[in-house]
């Protein structure tokens, strides 16, 4: 059996068993042709002072190659996982490297993005996120230069965290959208992780706690304070009138409590 039909069977088998050509003549063809077939060396038989190092290197390269396998696995697997827990997140999410490319997206960014936004689907793996903000500045004209100078600053290592709301309606639907970035270290380099989080509730609960709060101060005055849909809120309605009944006169009739449909023209 040949040096090369040998190393022709390992190779059909998968096998990574180290082989030695050892032979008392070849050919510096044949010589490159085994080692590109995976010979792990070559001994001529007059040599065979070299035949202990031989196997010793050998042995050495098939650990190394394990262990980079071993490696390869383990990065794959943590990048599995890291990819499971990035779509399981609520929020738009993107993890940029030390220079702002990049590097991965989850699903609800690709799903939900806004299209020419800051959390643009069409960005791809490599782009740089600080040239995507500035692109965003068609649609977010005041808040695209606040958002590179963050982000700029954050990837330099010059502040620990930003943030950034702004809004992003669509015809009469109001919406609005918090930018969220925080540093990554890793081994001395840095890196960034982009969340885009829905805080339109919020948003609108505040406004409503403004408007209750402008209720109360002026309960005393007889105003009568509606939400967006001109509906009067129970509570501040009962408050109102009992304070009214409790300020005036008993033959005072307290304003009629109305609806948007009952508003006259």
């Amino acid at each position: 059996l040949g040096a090369i039909t040998a190393l022709k069977v390992l190779e059909e088998l998968g096998s990574e068993i180290p082989l030695i050509v050892f032979t008392g003549a070849v050919t510096e063809e044949t010589v490159v042709r085994c080692m590109r077939l995976g010979a792990a060396d070559y001994l001529l038989k007059d040599r065979l002072t070299r035949l202990g190092p031989a196997i010793v290197n050998a042995l050495n390269m098939r650990r190394e190659r394990d262990e980079k396998r071993e490696i390869e696995r383990a990065q794959h697997r943590l990048a599995e996982i890291n990819s499971a827990i990035l779509s399981s997140l609520p929020a738009n999410v993107a993890l940029l490297d030390a220079k702002g490319h990049i590097v991965a997206v989850n699903d609800a960014w690709r799903r939900e993005g806004t299209t020419g936004g800051f959390d643009d689907p069409a960005c791809s793996v490599g782009e740089s996120y600080i040239k995507v903000c500035r692109r965003a500045a068609k649609q977010y004209p005041s808040d695209s230069p606040l958002a590179v100078q963050g982000l700029t600053a954050l990837l330099n290592g010059q502040q620990d965290s930003f943030a950034l709301e702004y809004a992003r309606h669509v015809g009469a639907e109001r919406r609005w959208v918090r930018m969220m970035a925080n540093p990554v270290r890793r081994g001395g380099k840095s890196g960034a992780v982009i969340m885009h989080l829905d805080v339109t509730d919020r948003r609108l609960a505040e406004e409503q706690l403004k408007i209750n709060s402008n209720a109360l101060r002026h309960l005393s005055e007889g105003v009568i304070i509606t939400d967006a849909e001109l509906r009067i809120g129970p509570l501040l309605a009962e408050c109102g009138l009992e304070r009214q009944r409790r300020g005036g006169d008993d033959d005072r009739v307290a304003p009629p409590l109305v609806g948007r449909d009952e508003i006259p023209a």
